[in-house]
């Protein structure tokens, strides 16, 4: 009973963690991108120190046990996570000088992004996610979201 009251507080707070890590990469990508010039090298040079990173914690086995059953079962687009993360990840850094710099703009816009497919998924129950009907008060804070992420653009 411990245990869970303890991850119910712990996991909220390393999703916020996240987040927090998500603002700090594009500053910190968009300055490897100014001395290394390419949008695309920036990003590959971040996700092999990331692959190294978590390749390490994987193997050291405290995220849980490594287990390659059933992977040939999976369907095509649980592959693709990856490839989504490099252009999501490569978009903010080309936005960060193409959008003249506005970081939390870049991220409230990410953010809009990630809740229009987290809405759809749930409601159509699309790519395994449980169906969550959309309802109004989803709708509503969807439009407080996606009005703060104006803000957010606002000098």
């Amino acid at each position: 009973m411990r245990v869970q009251r303890t991850v119910k507080i712990i996991i909220p707070l390393l999703v916020l963690l996240g987040g927090l890590a998500s603002g700090v990469m594009v500053a910190t990508n968009a300055r490897l991108k100014d001395s290394l010039g390419s949008p695309a090298l920036t990003t590959a040079i971040a996700f092999a120190i990331g692959s190294l990173v978590m390749f390490a914690v994987a193997a050291s086995g405290i995220t849980g046990k490594n287990e390659w059953k059933d992977v040939s079962a999976l369907p095509w687009w649980a592959w693709i996570g990856g490839v989504l993360s490099i252009f999501a990840v490569t978009v903010m850094v080309f936005a960060k000088d193409a959008g003249g710099g506005n970081i939390a703009l870049i991220l409230a816009a990410t953010v809009v992004g990630q809740q229009v497919a987290a809405l759809a998924l749930a409601h159509f129950g699309w790519l395994g996610t449980d169906k969550e009907p959309i309802n109004a008060w989803r709708i509503a804070g969807f439009v407080l979201l996606a009005g703060g992420a104006l803000l957010m653009g606002k000098k």
